[in-house]
């Protein structure tokens, strides 16, 4: 069989070639998002998880679907697959070792524990920092996935204690119990819990959108708290700050010593 075809080219740069590719440049954010949430609803599946678009969480798959087709085969077909909130549980709050509490980073000159000098922790002061907490926190707490308890079980975990305000920990009772804990506990654990709860909220949660809130701005939220804390401390005469993700003291010439 013998086929010939003839190609023409045109040294002219005058003519302009058009063509109707049929595409809505409106819908192509649209069409984007469909594929980026459809790869993430097949990785969702190989690799056991349940999170969404919004997580912006950078998970490496321990899993595979071989592994997995393997354990089918060999009866072992258990359910592995993991609820977003405990995907947000076990990567954001698991994954980089114990926390040196406040009172613990404290030292003076000779390397001993440094006493507390400023002024005690008025019952005003600890509510305003529980409701800037609310502010930051309250989005994230669903039905499904509740902050207030996570933060209370890792206080828990570094403090030592079995609860923060009515024995044990129970799961749907972290805000209240927190609250409790503001208002009872002393000093030096009013500022071990702030200073942890608060290093949470500025290294932990700022990539993380509460559930189905896609243009949430967790940083701008996250910002105006820590902003608050700061302001709240000045307005109560108080010598500390919240600055490089830790409370820090401030003398009386007001010059920053970090703890």
């Amino acid at each position: 069989m013998h086929i010939e075809r003839m190609v023409i080219f045109s040294p002219s740069y005058d003519e302009k070639i058009y063509g109707d590719f049929n595409i809505d440049l409106r819908e192509l954010n649209k069409n984007m998002d469909v594929m980026a949430k459809a790869n993430l609803r097949t990785a969702n599946y190989l690799d056991g998880c349940q999170v969404a678009p919004f997580d912006e969480l950078n998970i490496l798959a321990h899993k595979s679907l071989h592994d997995d087709l393997q354990s089918v085969k060999q009866g072992e077909n258990v359910s592995t697959v993991l609820k977003r909130e405990d995907v947000i549980k076990k990567i954001d709050y698991k994954g980089e070792g114990m926390y040196e509490l406040l009172s613990k980073r404290i030292k003076n000159a000779d390397g001993e524990p440094e006493v507390f000098t400023y002024n005690s922790f008025p019952q005003a002061f600890r509510n305003q920092v529980f409701y800037i907490l609310e502010d930051v926190l309250e989005p994230y707490s669903t039905y499904n996935e509740n902050l207030w308890d996570i933060f209370e079980e890792k206080f828990c975990r570094e403090k030592g204690l079995k609860g923060m305000g009515y024995g044990k920990l129970q799961n749907g009772y972290g805000k209240s119990s927190i609250e409790k804990y503001f208002k009872d506990c002393d000093d030096i654990d009013f500022l071990d819990a702030i200073d942890y709860f608060f290093y949470l909220i500025d290294k932990k949660i700022r990539t993380i959108k509460p559930e189905y809130q896609y243009d949430y701005d967790a940083d701008g939220a996250i910002n105006a708290a820590i902003a608050e804390l700061n302001y709240r401390f000045k307005q109560n005469n108080l010598g500390y700050e919240f600055a490089n993700s830790q409370i820090i003291t401030i003398d009386s010439t007001f010059c920053i010593k970090q703890l």
